[in-house]
């Protein structure tokens, strides 16, 4: 496990819970320590409770809660700086709060902490700790900050995607509202001058008339109503593939423990059917590639619409056996998705990271919408 790994792990998590989860799991996996774990911010900042543990035993441990410069935690929090401590229970920073817990119960000596910084301060504390007296070997407390500083990087893109859709979901009710007020609404309004009217009237020739108008009018409100719902579900030519890569994204997850997250660069833009079908193939195969012969448990698919093209690749988090001499050819589902992205003038490739682990990318040229570009 290396720290690149971690920090991509960290980087596709969606929500604090599971950002804090892969911080601990990866700083506890890649500096080797006994425990570690994380306390996440309240709203005020005036204390951390525990919100993320691994290797621990004592469901205490859970229970606390950190007030500023109390504990090793606390200091951390006000300084906003990493700290360590040799002996837990005998050092003379450490108050008596929760020495019962750290080493009564769960055993911790040695401890070290660091801050997890957002553009909103310290959001939270990362811990890992020893059963024995000792310090973090050299370097050991750098790395830590490092996933801490990931972690703070992961939180605040969180938070502002959960902002984006809160912002979204609030302009679509809005559209809603108004495309319901601008039809159906008027129409609901004629219907009740009509009733009115027909209330009012003694003829019975002149209460058939408008008997014949109201229904008319609900009709057209029926139909008016079938139509906004229509556009409001309607989805977007150009989000149709990020739509539909999710769907897959998500079928790949109930199968199994596996993660799969959709990154999207440049502007989304409408493609034709065939290079949509090519790309979400080419996504289908890579996945299904890392998970059998790979054994991944996190997938990244980076879609890019560039000025000229447009390309799709796949990465997962594990390594597969390093082949000497010249890059890998694309065999079996691999080659016959190649002889397609080649018939449209594209490129395919299988290609092997830094780490081992195999890629797999996608490049079309960018095409018009229309079926005689792609057949010229």
């Amino acid at each position: 496990m290396t720290l690149r790994t971690i920090t991509r792990r960290i980087a596709v998590q969606e929500d604090a819970p599971s950002i804090l989860q892969a911080a601990v799991d990866g700083a506890r996996e890649v500096l080797g320590t006994a425990v570690a774990f994380a306390a996440s911010a309240q709203d005020d900042r005036n204390a951390y409770v525990m919100s993320a543990t691994s290797g621990t035993t004592s469901a205490a441990l859970g229970n606390i809660v950190i007030p500023p410069m109390v504990g090793l935690g606390g200091r951390v929090a006000r300084l906003q700086r990493p700290m360590a401590v040799h002996d837990y229970l005998t050092d003379e920073s450490i108050t008596r709060d929760f020495v019962d817990v750290v080493v009564g119960e769960e055993g911790l000596r040695g401890v070290a902490c660091v801050p997890i910084h957002t553009a909103l301060g310290v959001a939270g504390l990362l811990y890992v700790a020893i059963r024995r007296p000792g310090y973090l070997a050299d370097r050991a407390l750098d790395t830590l900050a490092d996933i801490g500083t990931s972690a703070g990087v992961a939180l605040d893109g969180a938070l502002g995607q959960a902002r984006q859709r809160d912002l979204s979901a609030l302009r679509e009710r809005q559209h809603l509202a108004s495309a319901l007020h601008d039809s159906v609404a008027q129409t609901l309004f004629a219907i009740g001058v009509e009733a009115k009217r027909s209330r009012d009237g003694d003829d019975p020739r002149a209460l058939a008339d408008a008997l014949s108008e109201i229904a008319a009018l609900a009709s057209q409100a029926g139909n008016e109503l079938r139509e906004t719902l229509h556009r409001i579900n309607e989805i977007p030519s150009r989000l149709s593939l990020a739509v539909a890569l999710d769907a897959e994204a998500r079928a790949f997850e109930r199968l199994g423990e596996l993660t799969v997250r959709v990154v999207t660069d440049g502007d989304p833009r409408p493609l034709p059917e065939v290079c949509k079908t090519l790309i979400c193939d080419t996504m289908r195969e890579g996945v299904r590639n890392a998970v059998k012969h790979g054994g991944a448990h996190i997938v990244v698919v980076h879609v890019r619409y560039g000025h000229a093209d447009v390309g799709v690749t796949v990465q997962s988090d594990r390594s597969v056996a390093r082949q000497e001499g010249r890059p890998p050819r694309p065999t079996g589902g691999l080659a016959l998705l190649l002889a397609r992205a080649q018939a449209l003038r594209g490129e395919l490739e299988l290609v092997i990271g830094e780490e081992g682990e195999a890629i797999v990318r996608l490049t079309l040229p960018s095409y018009r919408t229309d079926v005689e570009t792609l057949t010229a």
